[in-house]
């Protein structure tokens, strides 16, 4: 954990607890669709060598709070422990326990936040957007105000959420909230995460936006992912991986799409972190120009081969194919086609070959020989179509 007195940026999570969640007479299912949004800031901020603090509402048994509210989140319960997703990451993270609205008197927090003399930004998210995280943002922006401090205040308006009821419409009290913090002084912001859900073979990549209500958040990969984020007006692609215990043990960001994606696959395949420096030769992915497996072709290829040929376990098509796509691989070379099996990053059945016709025979034929293809007559016809190929009969494998 970062040092009180390095901390620049800090990312504050109010109340993503079971009892505001989903257990209790305050829990509320409506706020559950920010938590896979706020689980990837925390990853994120944490990446980036800033600092979290998450607040806990906690209250004695006899609390005076009560008397305004139904009792919740009584200290010792399993609703005042931070939801699932957000427990990895606990550990790293600064933790404060209230018994009020406002997070501002629980016990240390101000105490902390003059500790951190370099502090220029601090981001709100969490719940409720109208109660508590109101009442942590305005007294926040007096309090720094009252001590001349220059600190940015910003409020991530798709992570925040109240619970919605019959007098009391989520939406509307949103907006209410918004508008005061923003009236105060707050810089309200959208930080749009799109993920890309990769199935277990990673196959099927299903983009979700975070502000969607249909948002499923089970199906978010245990082991390895991407995630799409916003950078000074860029689009990045992060890799993550996931350790047994489900935080974060690799993340490293491209460019573009194509690059994160057979970064994910690879490490996916080969269930291991790679460090950044064996992702320096990723950038040569694309140096030669393919003669047969250009962009254009391998993705009708690929889409051919799930829609017609009932194809999960594709294969790899192209070059590089350390980042490949599958484990069987077809990769093309100065006119030379190489096929091989790939496991854990090794490569076996190795064989080259200087016609692609003979290539394409060796690739259907371990298809067939591995039950991965009902039928390789089809296989071998959309390979023949989309490259342009005339059928010949009785191709012979090279030895």
């Amino acid at each position: 954990m970062k040092r009180k007195e390095e901390t620049k940026e800090l990312l504050i999570v109010v109340d993503m607890v079971n009892g505001f969640i989903r257990e209790g007479v305050m829990s509320s299912k409506n706020i559950e669709r920010i938590i896979p949004g706020i689980k990837l800031l925390v990853r994120r901020t944490l990446y980036e060598d800033g600092s979290v603090a998450f607040i806990k509402d906690t209250h004695d048994e006899n609390s005076l709070e009560f008397k305004k509210f139904p009792p919740h989140c009584i200290k010792g319960t399993s609703e005042c422990e931070l939801v699932n997703e957000l427990k990895p990451y606990e550990k790293d993270a600064l933790v404060y326990e209230k018994n009020s609205t406002s997070t501002i008197f629980a016990p240390n927090f101000l105490k902390d936040i003059d500790s951190m003399k370099n502090l220029k930004e601090v981001t709100v998210v969490g719940c409720c957007s109208d109660i508590c995280v109101l009442n942590l943002v305005i007294p926040l922006i007096n309090y720094f105000d009252q001590n001349d401090r220059e600190v940015k205040v910003n409020v991530y308006s798709n992570y925040i959420e109240t619970y919605d009821a019959e007098n009391h419409n989520a939406k509307e009290y949103n907006a209410m909230a918004l508008k005061l913090m923003k009236q105060a002084g707050a810089s309200i912001d959208y930080e749009k995460f799109n993920i890309v859900l990769c199935d277990k073979d990673l196959f099927l990549e299903n983009v979700y936006d975070f502000e969607n209500d249909d948002f499923d958040r089970s199906r978010i990969p245990y082991r390895c992912g991407i995630e799409s984020k916003l950078v000074d007006g860029k689009r990045k692609y992060a890799v993550y991986c996931n350790d047994d215990f489900g935080a974060t043990d690799t993340y490293i960001e491209f460019d573009n799409f194509e690059d994160a994606l057979n970064q994910a696959r690879y490490l996916y395949r080969a269930n291991t972190s790679i460090n950044s420096a064996v992702i320096n030769d990723h950038a040569d992915i694309n140096k030669k120009k393919e003669q047969y497996f250009t962009n254009e072709n391998k993705n009708i290829i690929y889409k051919r081969l799930k829609e017609e040929a009932n194809i999960i376990d594709l294969p790899f098509l192209g070059n590089k194919v350390e980042y490949g796509l599958g484990n069987i691989c077809l990769e093309e070379s100065d006119n030379v086609f190489k096929f091989y099996i790939i496991d854990r990053a090794s490569k076996f059945e190795y064989e080259e070959f200087d016609n692609i016709k003979d290539a394409i025979e060796r690739l259907v034929k371990s298809y067939e020989y591995y039950e991965l293809v009902k039928d390789p007559d089809k296989m071998r016809e959309i390979f023949y179509q989309t490259l342009g190929l005339e059928k010949e009969q009785n191709l012979k494998l090279k030895s």
